[in-house]
């Protein structure tokens, strides 16, 4: 999985911004994604609606973990954080993770 997020990164920031819309962009990303993990039984209806009901779930998650307790030790090793200018859900994830990560890399799509 870590292979195909990074060729994915790789693939976005190679092109020029103004050749992507933000629709064509998620909507590529997530069959793609979705081909990468497919098994015999998933929809793409179900995985579609997983990422999205998931999105949520992730940021409220963030945020309320953030806010509680701060975990033990930082997560000593590589870490890559993809996120979305347009997606509020990753507006409190970098600075959360930035804290537990001594090696985060973020790539901003």
């Amino acid at each position: 999985a870590t292979d195909f997020v990074r060729r994915e990164v790789a693939a976005f920031t190679e092109r020029p911004a103004a050749w992507w819309t933000h629709t064509e962009d998620v909507e590529d990303f997530l069959m793609r994604a979705f081909w990468e993990i497919k098994g015999s039984v998933l929809q793409y209806s179900d995985f579609a609606k997983c990422i999205q009901e998931n999105a949520y779930v992730l940021q409220r998650m963030h945020k309320l973990e953030g806010n509680l307790r701060e975990p033990e030790r930082v997560f000593d090793g590589p870490c890559l954080l993809v996120t979305s200018a347009d997606s509020p859900e990753f507006q409190d994830v970098r600075e959360v993770n930035s804290k537990f990560c001594s090696e985060m890399e973020v790539v901003e799509l």
